[in-house]
């Protein structure tokens, strides 16, 4: 009798877990509820899950693809000598200067434009219309488009790639597969106050993570690569 009471009560609970512990997809932002049958991807863009190899936790890193006409090299040089740099630090965010005798603080434009429209200006992953990221732009076009049957990776153009931070970019360099040429994969961290790192062999972790495990082990936590000591060429 007791195995039929706690068959039914297993019965009568939900067939998933609760909201705050589905994967989240970063480049739509929808839960996926229940397993997909593309495999580890969203259920509704179809973006696959990067999660971490310490954890599986998913991380916010979204694919993203070279436009036609530009080779993986050209795009990494755009990337390291574009205009988006490093991350900015405050001082680019404002300019105080004196006004005949009167102090005046001057905001960025791009700032004041985000904060009007509602978009944190830390977190590229928020872009509305009036957003001046196009890879953001890109990204609520996808959101606000109706269910895909196939995944298909944002595409990014010279001018895109210029105004990406270096830092926020992480590239895979893929050689070759049965005697094929692979192009590299592209990714952008959305969420730029997660630290992730990602190892020699191409896979990501979170940054803490990845240097407590390569510190205790003297090597990477996946590939097992010691790190290059200073010196090694």
């Amino acid at each position: 009798e007791q195995l039929d009471v706690a068959t039914l009560v297993m019965r009568g609970r939900p067939y998933q877990d609760r909201e705050d512990l589905l994967p989240v997809c970063f480049r739509c932002g929808q839960a996926s509820v229940g397993l997909s049958p593309h495999g580890d991807r969203c259920n509704n863009c179809l973006h696959p899950y990067v999660r971490s190899l310490i954890g599986y936790d998913v991380l916010p890193l979204v694919e993203f693809a070279i436009a036609d006409g530009l080779t993986d090299e050209e795009a990494e040089r755009i990337l390291l000598t574009g205009g988006g740099g490093k991350k900015s630090a405050r001082a680019k965010d404002w300019e105080e200067r004196r006004d005949g005798g009167a102090e005046v603080m001057t905001f960025n434009d791009e700032l004041v434009d985000a904060a009007i429209a509602g978009i944190d200006g830390s977190s590229p992953g928020g872009g509305g219309p009036g957003s001046s990221d196009p890879f953001a732009r890109q990204l609520v076009q996808l959101e606000m488009a109706a269910k895909t049957q196939w995944y298909q990776p944002i595409t990014c153009d010279e001018t895109m790639l210029r105004q990406l931070k270096s830092d926020d970019v992480f590239i895979v360099k893929r050689s070759y597969a049965e005697g094929v040429p692979l192009r590299w994969k592209f990714y952008r961290n959305m969420v730029p106050s997660v630290a992730v790192s990602m190892s020699p062999c191409g896979h990501f972790f979170h940054a803490q993570e990845y240097e407590f495990e390569t510190l205790r082990n003297g090597a990477a936590p996946f590939s097992r690569q010691k790190p290059a000591k200073p010196g090694d060429e």
